[in-house]
């Protein structure tokens, strides 16, 4: 992705009309203050020659308009400017969070994902500030640029031809030094080891190997902070570079200015005006040795947010077949897999399949137990059918339409899950409920916690469906957390009941009754009813079993 596209849509997310306000008021203060520069040079020079009191007259008059409308336009270039880079924030992080919500869970796992939104984030927080970093630097200071040098050439033509080539110079460089710093600063292993020690300790305690890992992490950190130190160096190298030539510039500014009042191109009095008119200018530039390096890392920021943004965005295109439509309003789709594998990495170099080609059909009011040992793929086979990723090989079919035809919100309509890890709301167990189900009512609630085998401890509880869970449910007990999770999934009317161990940390006499309660009310309701378990004895009850193996036990 190069920078025009990154430029226009950074742009109509923050709005052309708030990106015009901001420029025109940043332009107004950058003027104001060269302006309160030059009125308070000519009334000097101009005083010199002892004109009378009243030719000054217009001189003063502007010394105060422009010490006044510097006042005024600073105040609105702020505002203008914070104002558009927080609705500009909001926008991106709207983004950012759909986007997200539609990609996840990734292959990488849970602390991947962690990571991959937390880089999203920081990356928003990056084109948020380039508003005013970037954007109202150079465009202000561009504008001012050409005003003195449009106004400037019908004296010197050098003169204007030099302001524009330290302005070019102010982004040419610091860009050039920007983009190889930020190929040379690596941080990401330092702060991987980082977080491996934060999240390690007690393992590292429990094995003795938290002295030799703090060596490893003090290498780290000393090879980070030698880049750093080296980065900043250059930094300062190429600010040292730009400030020489800053100075150098003017002093052949007023060379050529010199050099056209020798010519009679520039009268005596103004000579001081256009001196000074160039000192604010070339403050001005000062800023632009910061506005280039940020295009480099907005760049890389707006590549990775856009790009998870053209990752979700297919799940939005309408289907163009109108079976789809028809397909959910019958209960008639039967679920097939055909010779369907998954592998995480299947860009790395040797991928290899989470289980062995898979085929089945499943059918509404079938039962289906998926059973394997730990590692078999279990529940990637649960989220390969609801469509958090795309088989590697082979096909799935709904209703004989594949799934990479479905529209995914369309899809899961059939399906309703409980998989491992799910979350559970702190507030009440009404509460997970009704936000899962916005419309349920108590007895349909009483009804899932019933088969669910949790409706009676339920009712032992003191404040009973509004009982408080804690963070995660952690107040309750790892089969009670289970089964509720089984209850949210049976109060969905959807034909597909996908469950995930659902009888972990129960035992047997309990695991059989759910098991048994489980299978009563898909025959009574025509669901259809797949367990993901690991339990031999609760596979052999479901009429249809499959059981998982990895490519590499075969």
């Amino acid at each position: 992705m190069n920078n025009i596209p990154i430029l226009n849509k950074l742009i109509s997310i923050a709005g052309t009309s708030n990106m015009l306000l901001m420029i025109a008021a940043g332009f107004l203060s950058g003027l104001t203050g060269i302006g309160l520069i030059g009125a308070a040079a000519w009334i000097i020079s101009y005083a010199a020659l002892q004109p009378p009191l009243y030719a000054l007259t217009i001189g003063i008059t502007s010394v105060r308009f422009f010490g006044l409308s510097r006042a005024a336009t600073r105040y609105l270039m702020r505002l203008f400017s914070h104002q558009l880079a927080f609705k500009a924030y909001e926008q991106l992080q709207l983004l950012i969070y759909g986007a997200m919500c539609k990609q996840l869970p990734l292959r990488t796992g849970l602390p991947q994902q962690g990571q991959y939104l937390q880089q999203l984030s920081h990356d928003a927080e990056t084109l948020r500030d380039m508003y005013i970093r970037w954007f109202l630097p150079i465009a202000s200071t561009g504008l001012l640029t050409l005003c003195l040098t449009l106004w400037l050439q019908t004296i010197s033509m050098p003169a204007a031809c030099l302001l524009c080539f330290l302005f070019a110079l102010h982004l040419i460089l610091p860009a050039l030094m920007s983009k190889y710093t930020n190929d040379c600063l690596q941080e990401a292993s330092y702060r991987d080891k980082l977080v491996d020690y934060a999240m390690g300790q007690d393992e590292l305690i429990t094995s003795g190997s938290m002295n030799s890992f703090i060596d490893g992490l003090d290498k780290a950190a000393t090879t980070y902070s030698y880049a750093y130190t080296q980065v900043q160096l250059r930094q300062e190298r190429i600010d040292t570079l730009l400030s020489l030539l800053r100075h150098v510039g003017f002093i052949i500014y007023i060379c050529l200015l010199t050099n056209a009042l020798s010519v009679h191109l520039l009268e005596p009095r103004w000579l001081a005006v256009w001196v000074l008119l160039g000192m604010g200018l070339f403050g001005e530039f000062y800023d632009l040795s910061s506005a280039a390096p940020h295009l480099h890392k907005a760049q890389k920021a707006a590549h990775r947010i856009f790009t998870a943004e053209d990752l979700s965005s297919h799940d939005d295109q309408p289907l163009p077949s109108p079976t789809i439509t028809e397909a959910h309003e019958t209960t008639d789709a039967i679920l097939r897999g055909e010779g369907i594998t998954f592998t995480y990495n299947d860009d790395g170099p040797n991928p290899t399949p989470v289980f062995s080609p898979l085929s089945f059909a499943l059918p509404p009011g079938g039962m289906l137990a998926i059973r394997g040992d730990s590692g078999s793929g279990k529940t990637t086979l649960a989220q390969l059918l609801l469509k958090f990723w795309p088989v590697t090989t082979g096909e799935l079919h709904l209703d004989h339409i594949a799934y990479n035809e479905w529209p995914t919100p369309e899809l899961r309509k059939y399906f309703s899950a409980s998989i491992q890890p799910c979350h559970i709301f702190a507030e009440s167990i009404r509460d997970n409920f009704t936000r899962l189900h916005p419309h349920i009512t108590e007895e349909k609630i009483w009804h899932a916690l019933n088969i669910a085998q949790l409706g009676d401890t339920v009712r032992q509880f003191p404040l009973k469906l509004e009982e408080p869970l804690g963070e995660n449910g952690h107040r309750l007990s790892g089969g009670q957390r289970n089964r509720l999770l089984t209850a949210l999934a049976l109060a969905s009317d959807a034909p597909y009941l996908i469950l995930d161990e659902p009888t972990d940390g129960l035992d047997k006499y309990t695991a059989a009754s759910l098991v048994d309660a489980l299978m009563a009310h898909a025959h009574e309701t025509q669901k259809a009813l797949l367990i993901i378990t690991h339990d031999e004895e609760v596979a052999r009850k479901l009429p249809q079993a499959i059981h998982l193996t990895s490519p590499a036990t075969i």
